[in-house]
């Protein structure tokens, strides 16, 4: 509002209201209460003051009704300022045809203009009780969009926990599944069994034997690491004696360059005792040094042949320990997989009524925005 239209305002309303207002609270104090009780007929005289009074009152409240209504960016701030010109207007033309009338005669009668010119003012009452209309429907529009929007977010965390909990649901049974791929001859049959298993089982028991599964999952690990350990250990032995191998047989290519008839005898000798057992091997004592390389490479063999063996319990005890982790996990899993499936049944029946009243709500608070909006 600009300062000029701010103090025309102000000055209309100093000139022609508040003296308005002035004067039927002047009538209602002090000349109502000594007109004769004839002439008040055929209201009570407390109700001719309450009635002056309340038309002083509506027009002296003239001014901080339109300021108020303009700050609020009301339409009615226009209609407002037409009520308040017409009945200026009309005061004023019916004030001075009933002064013409009734001044001559000094009596006071309550005739058709009378109740007119007292009626008038009352119109202003019409703005004023949508002042406070129109003050409180933007806070009460506020506290109902607080309200509805607390509820929107309520009811989206509940449908996003039934959400997470389907796409939890999915990525057990992804693993399931993957558990079950490394080793469908062993696992496929098994996956079935422990859904009928679990299927029956209580919550009690779906936990206890959670726990269970959890403590031996731990030993298995412990003992799989200590597996895992001993086989590097095995494969390391292995390669040390395979590289003594490697030199003997250097050396012994040396030999046979340096003295090649006599090497091929002695070694045809000593191939002879290539199945020697490995007791009688400890009882040989070699006499030169391609008799020593020669039974040295035997004795290598033989322990080569026991790394072997424990190579093999070793990779066997760690395939047997990995197919027992992985029947582990996929009990835990299926125990886990039945837990989430009875959580959802429990929030299937009520899904359906949160998703229509959470689309109700939307709307709701979109038509209520629109309306602020278009104000």
């Amino acid at each position: 509002m600009k300062l000029s239209d701010l103090v025309y305002i102000i000055v209309g309303w100093g000139i022609f209201c508040l003296p308005i207002g002035f004067i039927f609270i002047h009538y209602s104090l002090n000349v109502t209460p000594y007109i004769p009780a004839e002439k008040l007929s055929p209201f009570s005289r407390e109700l001719w003051q309450l009635i002056f009074l309340g038309a002083g009152l509506s027009w002296i409240l003239i001014l901080p009704t339109s300021i108020i209504l303009r700050r609020v960016k009301s339409k009615l701030s226009d209609l407002s300022s037409s009520i308040v010109i017409i009945i200026v207007a009309v005061y004023w033309i019916i004030g001075i045809i009933g002064g013409i009338m009734h001044g001559s005669r000094g009596e006071f009668e309550i005739d058709w203009y009378v109740a007119l010119l007292i009626g008038l003012p009352y119109l202003l009452y019409i703005p004023h009780s949508l002042t406070l209309y129109m003050v409180s429907l933007p806070l009460y529009y506020k506290s109902k969009l607080s309200t509805i929007g607390y509820k929107i977010n309520v009811l989206r965390e509940r449908i996003s926990g039934y959400e997470a909990i389907l796409n939890q649901r999915n990525r057990i049974e992804e693993n399931i599944e993957s558990i079950v791929a490394s080793d469908p001859s062993n696992l496929n049959i098994k996956a079935r069994e422990l859904q009928e298993k679990v299927r029956r089982m209580t919550y009690d028991e779906i936990k206890a034997r959670s726990i269970e599964i959890n403590l031996e999952l731990s030993k298995i690990d412990s003992l799989e690491r200590e597996a895992e350990g001993k086989l590097r250990a095995l494969q390391d032995k292995k390669r040390d004696l395979e590289l003594r191998i490697s030199e003997i047989n250097s050396r012994l290519h040396i030999l046979e360059k340096i003295d090649p008839a006599n090497f091929q005898i002695k070694m045809w000798k000593l191939k002879q005792l290539e199945g020697i057992r490995r007791e009688e091997l400890k009882m040989i004592k070699p006499v030169g040094e391609l008799e020593e390389l020669f039974f040295e490479k035997i004795y290598l063999g033989y322990q080569i042949n026991d790394v072997n063996r424990e190579i093999k319990d070793t990779v066997e005890e760690i395939s047997r320990m990995k197919l027992e982790r992985r029947s582990l996990q996929l009990e835990d899993l299926t125990l886990h997989l039945e837990e989430v499936n009875r959580i959802i049944r429990s929030m299937e029946p009520s899904l359906l009524e949160m998703k229509d009243t959470l689309k109700r709500l939307e709307d709701e608070r979109d038509g209520i925005l629109s309306s602020l909006q278009q104000k």
